[in-house]
């Protein structure tokens, strides 16, 4: 939670993810309710290295990791 606040998450945050949506329908995709969900809640989200002296230090510290993972898609059905 730490890391999300800054990012600007809060607790009910929703942003429209509907062209997201359309995009993974369009390439067969069938995203679950709780795919969507998850979606608006941390799309566009970006978070950099937990700690600057840990592993991902040796990442170049301009990079981030930028929310809006497809995880949890069903394929569709043929």
């Amino acid at each position: 939670m730490a890391a999300l606040r800054p990012a600007g998450w809060f607790p009910g945050r929703c942003v429209d993810v509907s062209s997201d949506v359309q995009s993974l329908e369009g390439q067969g995709y069938v995203p679950s309710p709780v795919t969507t969900d998850f979606l608006a809640s941390f799309r566009g989200l970006k978070i950099g290295p937990a700690r600057e002296d840990g592993p991902s230090s040796t990442v170049n510290r301009s990079s981030s990791t930028q929310w809006g993972s497809a995880g949890g898609i069903r394929t569709k059905r043929r």
